[in-house]
């Protein structure tokens, strides 16, 4: 389904990110666009809230 703008996803939703992302960290970028499907994780985890940037316009997910 899709969210409105401003609506978030609740916990334990699955979500699809797509990109062009590096496979590792210093790695070369793919030359096949990318996909995966994950489980959105409460912003209050311990790993959310030590990697998150811009609360506004990212979610956490893993």
């Amino acid at each position: 389904s899709t969210l409105s703008a401003g609506e978030w996803p609740s916990v334990g939703t699955n979500v699809v990110a797509v990109g062009w992302g590096t496979l590792s960290e210093g790695g070369s970028l793919p030359t096949t666009l990318q996909q995966v499907t994950v489980q959105t994780v409460a912003y209050q985890a311990s790993t959310c809230v030590r990697t998150m940037v811009n609360w506004t316009v990212q979610l956490c997910a893993g």
